[in-house]
């Protein structure tokens, strides 16, 4: 769980983090108020992301290892999200 910038209660699940953006925002399940992420923090986020998505593309690899290899640069993208991209209230 995670805290509102709002109330500070810890009511925020991971999947609702993971969902807002810069300009996609989400309700506290609490205090009912909106909640963004900065623009800064999720784009490096987001090129963290693209960088590793991109270094699965060019790796040459085939078959079904190819697919499977692609689950890394997602999960990362997503752990980074949730670990470095802070919540900011809706001004």
């Amino acid at each position: 769980m995670y805290e509102c910038p709002h109330c500070r209660r810890k009511v925020i699940p991971w999947y609702q983090k993971l969902l807002v953006g810069p300009q996609r925002f989400s309700l506290c399940p609490a205090c009912k108020r909106e909640f963004g992420v900065s623009r800064l923090t999720w784009l490096n986020g987001v090129l963290c992301g693209l960088t590793m998505i991109a270094m699965v593309y060019f790796s040459r690899t085939e078959g079904p290892l190819s697919y499977s290899i692609l689950l890394v640069p997602y999960t990362a993208m997503a752990v980074v999200h949730l670990a470095w991209v802070d919540l900011k209230k809706k001004l």
